[in-house]
């Protein structure tokens, strides 16, 4: 493929992607006409097919850009938590560092278009997908910080880190769409944090 062909290309995949956009933030998933999205991109359905399997794997591509970079902040800040030397206190990550606080926040103020295709659309499978993938990262940052603390969990302990977790979740995303004006966000980011850690210190010491 020439150079040029490649450009268009990726031009094409690239008009396809904003024109999904568009169609799934104005009319959500199930709503969504792929018809609609090719006229606006200006390509045939053929075109579509040639870069996407099909709707839901466009639907993906389209997320992408938000939830990869989401689990990989999750992940990046439970890898750093597990490498806290044993002079410091491993409870104190447990929810959000500073850092991890404020790429967080960066990431969702800076996509507010695929955040309310994400958060409209929480019963797609693609999205539930992406939720249980954070839900289960979380869960399991907590559950390494807590043995690495010395606690022996048992099966009790496993469903309250899992609806700490979910509860997590839940309240960022609450945050991201109800506070218009970042300083709110980030102070309530803060109350999110003191909350997940006290819970999970909880379990620590019961």
């Amino acid at each position: 493929m020439s150079r040029r062909a490649k450009s268009d290309s990726g031009e094409t995949r690239r008009g396809l992607l904003k024109a999904a956009t568009t169609e799934f933030a104005a009319r959500g998933y199930e709503g969504a006409s792929l018809r609609l999205i090719c006229s606006k991109a200006g390509v045939t359905t053929g075109a579509l097919y040639f870069f996407f399997e099909n709707k839901e794997d466009l639907f993906r591509r389209v997320i992408a850009p938000v939830t990869d970079q989401v689990l990989g902040v999750f992940a990046g800040h439970y890898e750093r938590l597990a490498n806290v030397t044993a002079s410091g206190d491993p409870m104190d990550g447990l929810a959000f560092d500073e850092m991890t606080s404020k790429i967080i926040l960066d990431l969702f103020f800076s996509n507010k278009t695929i955040i309310n295709i994400i958060t409209n659309n929480r019963k797609n499978s693609v999205v539930e997908e992406f939720f249980d993938k954070l839900v289960g990262i979380i869960s399991e940052g907590m559950r390494a910080t807590l043995e690495k603390s010395g606690k022996t969990l048992g099966r009790s302990d496993d469903f309250i880190i899992t609806w700490l977790a979910t509860t997590e979740i839940n309240t960022v995303i609450d945050i991201i769409e109800n506070d218009e004006k970042r300083c709110d966000a980030d102070r309530h980011m803060l109350s999110v944090v003191c909350f997940i850690r006290s819970g999970v210190k909880g379990i620590a010491t019961a």
